[in-house]
């Protein structure tokens, strides 16, 4: 998986899912054919929030992929 690392008023984020411009103005998209999982997400949006950033501008695409805890069982077989 890949971690972004950014720095922000002095903070330092550490982003899995969210693209980076959820720390800045405007609209921050997760675009189509990205894989979301919602715990993942939800967990990292709670997290950034929780050290002051907004997150009330993060729209996902209708063209998103949605990972299902049934897909990760069946990646472990």
């Amino acid at each position: 998986m890949q971690v972004t690392q950014l720095s922000w008023t002095e903070k330092k984020f550490i982003l899995q899912l969210l693209p980076s411009g959820v720390l800045q103005a405007g609209t921050c998209v997760i675009g189509p054919g990205v894989v979301v999982d919602p715990k993942v997400f939800l967990d990292e949006i709670d997290r950034i929030e929780k050290r002051g950033a907004r997150t009330d501008h993060v729209i996902i695409s209708d063209r998103a992929h949605v990972i299902m805890p049934y897909h990760i069982e069946m990646d472990k077989n």
